[in-house]
């Protein structure tokens, strides 16, 4: 694999950097909790983890992975599955994201990833693009992903609200932030909050907490979000959050973020900037 990004690989795990990340390829999770590749611990320059893992609450909350609830019945999120009329239900529907392997490539990891059904047949058919890059306030990943729909029929994208259950839209890339992050302060390109943001349309969503924020980015469109700072931490920018998207047999479907990693507390202007700077693509390579 070639990349101007220092990476290490250890045969499961690719090491970003000097301790910024550490990506896990092969994941040993158990299939209740839909194992899929994921980036855990995440790391400011100075060191500060922004990352959760397994929490005991939700194990099958990976640090920051690719997790939709519902993809035409199927489970790529982990746990329980939301039914209409029901409530959640431990259905024997949850997915996993098996690696296929890595491409050659000059500034990127390049992966492919097979979505299989608890049964094993295969759904999705992904290329995974990860960029390492620094900013100005400490580094950025971007996560590029297209997504084929590799069976006879259409396929369906939705979330717990577009079941019925009202401010659960959660899936899509999501972060699973370490507890320091309770409580932390709320930045869109709207305004400034809290879990009362949840929902709302933005191209950036940022959580400061006082020693570290966590910056992500929709390179592609104002989409809704998903954030938690009460009970538990978390940030996803949710393409699927109030509305359900059709692919095609053969289609594919593709979304572009980036996550900024900084030291410290942001302002909500400096925040602005940086994700300025993502979406111009002013960002230099690590």
């Amino acid at each position: 694999m070639d990349s101007t990004v220092p990476i290490r690989d250890d045969g499961t795990a690719l090491d970003f950097g000097d301790g910024l990340a550490r990506y896990t390829y092969r994941s040993d999770a158990p299939p209740l909790e839909s194992p899929r590749p994921f980036a855990h611990p995440l790391r400011t320059s100075s060191g500060v983890v922004v990352s959760d893992h397994r929490p005991a609450d939700h194990p099958w909350h990976h640090g920051l992975s690719w997790a939709i609830a519902n993809v035409s019945g199927h489970n790529f999120w982990g746990g329980p599955t939301f039914v209409r009329g029901e409530g959640y239900r431990q259905l024997d529907n949850d997915g996993r994201q098996v690696h296929l392997g890595f491409e050659p490539a000059a500034d990127a990891v390049v992966q492919r990833v097979r979505w299989e059904a608890a049964d094993g047949r295969p759904v999705l058919a992904e290329r995974r693009v990860l960029r390492a890059r620094t900013d100005e306030r400490g580094w950025i990943l971007e996560v590029d992903t297209a997504l084929e729909n590799v069976t006879d029929g259409d396929l369906v994208f939705g979330s717990p609200t577009t079941e019925g259950r009202p401010d659960a839209g959660y899936g899509g890339l999501m972060l699973r932030a370490h507890p320091r992050f309770l409580g932390a302060t709320v930045f869109d390109e709207h305004g400034t909050g809290g879990d009362e943001l949840r929902g709302t349309r933005s191209r950036w969503v940022a959580l400061a907490a006082s020693d570290a924020t966590v910056l992500m980015v929709d390179r592609d469109a104002s989409r809704e979000w998903f954030l938690r700072t009460e009970e538990f931490a978390g940030l996803c920018a949710a393409p699927f959050f109030s509305s359900e998207t059709v692919l095609a047999s053969g289609g594919t479907l593709a979304i572009r973020h980036a996550v900024l990693v900084a030291d410290g507390a942001l302002t909500r202007p400096e925040a602005a900037a940086a994700a300025a700077r993502i979406l111009n693509g002013a960002t230099g390579v690590l």
